[in-house]
């Protein structure tokens, strides 16, 4: 997929998400078990570890606020 075809799928699919309130089901991982506590802190959310199918993982999990700005959180270019 080139990049412009990627920016518009992304412009799309922040577009959709915006007018539904939801997010698509590709951006939820399931089956993780994390710790109770984070690890570490960042701008934009808190880290966890966890454990997927019996690995070690990082999870970051995003503070989303009615303000926040969801491209800058998603790191889209649009």
């Amino acid at each position: 997929m080139n990049v412009q075809h990627k920016r518009h799928y992304a412009k799309a699919l922040l577009s959709l998400s915006r007018a539904s309130g939801l997010y698509p089901d590709s951006l939820a991982v399931n089956g993780i078990e994390v710790e109770k506590y984070p690890i570490d802190r960042g701008a934009f959310g808190d880290v966890y570890k966890g454990q997927l199918q019996g690995r070690v993982v990082a999870v970051k999990a995003l503070r989303i606020y009615q303000t926040s700005d969801l491209a800058k959180l998603l790191k889209v270019t649009l």
